[in-house]
């Protein structure tokens, strides 16, 4: 397969090309399978995909189009590719904007601490560590240890190599009692803190344990205005939703809920777009057009101070200084509820069966699989019912944990309070 450099040479002498962005992503994964405990297959997976935009200045318009490279493709193939593209990009006009202009040529590619087999190996003994009760087991396990090196370059001379790491863990807690029950569980993570896989494996199979002896809501006296507690890939949604409010996009095209100087909440909570945090699975230096990235509080004190978003967009809004379109939030600056909330009577959601969230209205909604009725001392799992509610409204008097978690959600990597408490949800019996 042609390299980068090779390709920006076949696209430089093409002189209809006016501007030109290339993208190589080169991905390293290390996989294991297991049946039960019993490993069955390990491989090791190595791609390369390089993708081009291309663009075209008519008059005061600038036209894109893209064109990805396969390992097939000769120079002949690259040159008629790059004419389809033309072709389609002056079809596709916008008004004018720049390009990331020129930076100093970053390489932040940085090396694992131990080999990606070593961590193979310590991911799978953290899983496999976890203490299982009678009936309980990991019917099947897959994991997965990921390195993803980004390689950008565009027509202005901007040159940025940068990479991740990743493992992600897919297995299925089953419980065999009156009949055989089986949930879902993965996650994708950076950090090595082997004991915490372990801590999460053990809860997994404390749901599936759970779900076996839930019971219907409907069967219970639940009040169904108990207070709801929301963690994980779902609350990562949630909180999403209202950076996505703020980004230039939705107020390009008129479908932001919030402008700037507008109170989302009651409860102080800032939040701050970063281009990298610890602990965040999507961090990079630069965005998808290699814009640098840094960091902008756009929440503050649960009031909005500040749009956020890609180099296109924020031209067309006329903004002084441009983000970026930053893949990481952090919240931060709330005050987290103390222990007695988690002994009052709520409702806490373990396991979602596909959440949905309408971003322009604010409607939320999702079956539950498992979920824990908490009351002091006494436990309850419940199953067969689903919520629903509008975050607009939710996010007036959300209150948080003090425990602190990292979830994804979207393509964006979120930071903060583990858990979410709302009052205001409507549960379906």
């Amino acid at each position: 397969m042609m390299n980068i450099r090779q390709i920006e040479q076949l696209i430089k002498n093409n002189t209809a090309v006016n501007e030109y962005e290339i993208t190589e992503i080169t991905q390293t994964s290390k996989q294991a399978y297991y049946v039960f405990d019993k490993l069955e297959t390990l491989r090791s997976n190595d791609t390369t995909s390089l993708s081009c935009n291309l663009y075209v200045n008519i008059d005061d318009k600038k036209g894109t189009s893209s064109f990805n490279v396969i390992a097939a493709d000769t120079e002949q193939t690259i040159h008629d590719k790059i004419e389809s593209t033309l072709s389609k990009a002056k079809l596709a006009l916008n008004p004018q904007y720049p390009l990331t202009p020129y930076q100093k040529p970053l390489d932040s590619v940085t090396l694992l601490p131990v080999s990606d087999d070593e961590i193979l190996k310590n991911v799978a003994e953290a899983v496999f560590r976890a203490k299982t009760e009678e009936n309980e087991s990991l019917n099947a396990t897959e994991i997965f240890v990921d390195t993803k090196t980004t390689h950008f370059i565009n027509s202005n001379g901007v040159d940025a190599r940068y990479n991740n790491y990743s493992y992600f863990i897919e297995t299925i807690p089953t419980y065999k009692g009156k009949e055989e029950v089986e949930l879902y569980y993965s996650t994708r993570r950076s950090d090595l803190c082997y004991e915490q896989i372990t801590k999460d494996i053990e809860e997994a199979l404390h749901y599936v344990k759970y779900r076996a002896n839930a019971k219907k809501l409907a069967d219970t006296d639940i009040p169904s205005d108990t207070p709801v507690y929301i963690k994980g890939d779902m609350f990562a949604m949630f909180m999403n939703a209202f950076a996505e409010e703020l980004n230039y996009r939705s107020t390009f095209y008129h479908s932001n809920h919030y402008s700037v100087n507008d109170i989302l909440s009651e409860n102080p909570f800032t939040v701050t777009m970063k281009g990298m945090e610890e602990g965040c699975l999507t961090g990079r230096p630069v965005d998808a057009h290699g814009y640098p990235l840094t960091e902008t509080t756009i929440v503050e004190k649960g009031k909005a101070v500040s749009l956020w978003g890609d180099l296109k967009t924020g031209t067309y809004l006329n903004q002084d200084t441009v983000t970026g379109q930053y893949p990481c939030f952090v919240i931060s600056g709330y005050e987290p509820v103390n222990d007695e909330y988690f002994n009052q009577p709520h409702i806490e959601i373990c396991n979602f069966s596909a959440p949905q969230l309408e971003q322009s209205s604010g409607y939320f909604g999702g079956e539950v699989r498992l979920a824990l009725y908490k009351n002091g001392n006494t436990v309850i799992p419940l199953t067969g019912f689903s919520l629903s509610g509008n975050i607009f409204n939710s996010i007036k008097t959300v209150r948080f944990s003090a425990d602190t978690d990292c979830s994804s959600t979207r393509g964006t990597s979120y930071k903060g309070p583990k858990w979410g408490i709302f009052t205001d949800i409507t549960l379906q019996k």
